[in-house]
């Protein structure tokens, strides 16, 4: 479970990233470094938690990401 979500977040994501700008630049690739960041870090949570997975991913994925674009 923990590895179909890592991929399909990073698929999407990674579609996204791409997507914003034509050109692949230091900008785009530091997104997706932050994107990797969040995402692996939600991920591992993920498999830590049991019962908060609805309630507390969604809170440190967009804080984790966030911090990793500031």
């Amino acid at each position: 479970g923990s590895l179909a979500m890592w991929l399909s977040m990073m698929a999407l994501g990674g579609l996204l990233v791409l997507q914003q700008d034509a050109c692949i630049g230091l900008w785009n690739l530091h997104e997706f470094v932050a994107l990797s960041s969040a995402v692996s870090i939600s991920t591992v949570l993920e498999a830590f938690t049991d019962q908060l997975d609805n309630l507390v991913l969604p809170l440190t994925g967009s804080a984790v990401l966030l911090w990793f674009t500031e």
